[in-house]
């Protein structure tokens, strides 16, 4: 089960979330913004590299390195990113 460590805002108005899973000893940070496929992975497992669905995992030694990792590339994605929220894109 995941719980949500940030969110931070994007120019355009979506977010940027942080979430954090446990049991899979992960922090993933993603934007929510429509057409943003942007998302980084940071895991406290030590194992750090390409994944089989293409995304890419850093290693952190412990939860709180990886949420503040993870923290500030949401950040610094945000300062940057121009997407709208998914709900203000009519069909």
């Amino acid at each position: 089960m995941s719980h949500i460590v940030g969110a931070y805002r994007t120019v355009g108005g979506a977010l940027v979330e942080v979430r954090s899973d446990y049991e899979e000893r992960e922090t993933e940070a993603y934007c929510t913004g429509f057409g943003c496929p942007a998302s980084e992975r940071f895991s406290w497992t030590y194992i750090s590299g390409p994944l089989s669905d293409g995304t890419y995992v850093q290693a952190a030694p412990n939860p709180q390195i990886a949420h503040h990792a993870a923290c500030k590339w949401a950040q610094e994605h945000a300062e940057r990113c121009r997407a709208v929220p998914r709900e203000e894109v009519q069909s």
